[in-house]
Formats: C-alpha cells, structure tokens, sequence
C-alpha cells in the first residue's frame, strides 16, 4: 500500500500529482526516484513528507545538501531536513488555474508549506475564505500531540487568524467524519490532492479526521439481508 490507498483503489487526485510532478513510475504503481533526479524531485517529496530515504549501497550519494547521512548497514538511508510537516495551519492560500503553476509555485519556492487551492474548487466556496493571497509573507505553523489509529488521524494545531489546516493525507470526496474542537466540520480539496480545513479565527483546534466511507451504512444493510437470505435457504 502507498499514500494513496491500496494499489486496486488508487487516488486519482493523488495519481495526478505524481504524474504532474515527473515522479517516475515503474510497472504502473511503483514509485522509484533515482539520485540523479533527486535534486529536481525533492520539493515535490518534502510536500510529500517524505522524511526518510533508503537504497542499496550507492557508488553516487545524494549530495548532502540535500540530503543527510542517516544510517548505513545493509542499505544506505539518509534524512531531509526541510520534509513538510504531516499537518500545518498557514494564514495565506494561493489559487491555481492548473497542475503546472502549481508545480511551478511548489518549485521555485522558499521550501516551507503552503496552501494553495484549484481555482474550480475555490469558486464553489460560500463565504470566500478572508485570506492572503500572499505567499511570501505567509505563516506556517505545524501541527503537534498526534494520534494516529487504523482509520483515523487527529492532532492539534494553533492558528494565528483566519487560515487553512493543511493535513496531507489523500483527499476523498465525502469518504471522512471530520471534527473541530468536537464539532462536525467540513473539508476541501487543498494542494491538488490533500486535505483542508478553513477556519476563520484564531485559536488552538483540535482535529480529527475518521474514515468513514460513503454508502457503508448502506453496504452493511445489503449484508445483513444477504446473510438472513442465506440463513432462510439453509433453513
């Protein structure tokens, strides 16, 4: 399994940002970055908090500005010292037409997080979100006191004002109970293929993402009348 799910059930929003990004991709799933692509790829992998690297003894390694040594036994592994944090509030948003602005944004930039969101999706939001378009003055903040389960995500995160929660994990549409501080909330389609949450003040929040897919309740309603059918023709 990757980031985007199981291999059967790829995300195409994730799937999109790979290809977009030049991510190389081997038997139609495997993800391999060789260290010659590694300067190019690496804002792409630090989006994608990709923290850690690993491969067999290497006759080229990574230059250490980009990576540092880890750890070297039977596989050399080394470190990134700018990955993105897995979830962050930042008080700006840029809107993107397509995948290759926002490349173009994600490469050229200062290395820390942001938020930027495509501009369909930003059209369809009531209220407009009272945001900075300016990304060079942005701040970030990560996120801290996760808490991690099977099938769900939750953290803390302090907020300077009105801004997005950036958790980048796979977006899917209306697939996750999302709450804030305890109350239901509802999330966007940020960073292409990632999760956001818009909230209008500052403050401390408290968020909790519980994968929930639509139509489960449903799927276990035919269950049950397939079993009590099979029951009554054993009967």
């Amino acid at each position: 399994e990757g980031i985007s799910g199981p291999d059967a059930l790829v995300n195409p929003y994730y799937r999109e940002f790979m290809d977009a990004a030049g991510v190389p991709r081997v038997w139609d799933w495997r993800y391999i970055v060789e260290v010659a692509d590694l300067k190019s790829l690496k804002p792409v992998l630090d989006a994608l908090n990709v923290r850690f690297y690993v491969g067999y003894h290497m006759a080229q390694k990574p230059d250490e500005r980009l990576l540092r040594p880890f750890f070297s036994s039977d596989m050399d592994a080394f470190e990134s010292a700018t990955v993105w944090p897995r979830a962050f509030f930042t008080d700006s948003v840029a809107v993107y037409q397509d995948l290759p602005q926002y490349f173009s944004w994600l490469r050229a930039g200062d290395g820390r997080p942001f938020a930027a969101i495509q501009h369909s999706d930003w059209v369809q939001l009531s209220p407009v979100p009272r945001v900075s378009g300016d990304l060079g003055t942005r701040k970030v903040s990560p996120a801290s006191d996760y808490r991690l389960t099977t099938n769900s995500t939750s953290f803390t995160v302090a907020a300077t004002g009105p801004g997005f929660i950036v958790l980048s994990e796979a977006y899917e549409k209306d697939n996750f109970h999302l709450t804030v501080n305890g109350e239901k909330a509802r999330y966007i389609r940020v960073n292409q293929a990632f999760r956001g949450i818009y909230v209008d003040r500052a403050g401390v929040y408290q968020v909790t993402y519980e994968y929930f897919p639509r139509g489960f309740l449903g799927s276990l309603e035919l269950f049950g009348a397939g079993l009590g059918l099979i029951g009554a023709a054993v009967a």
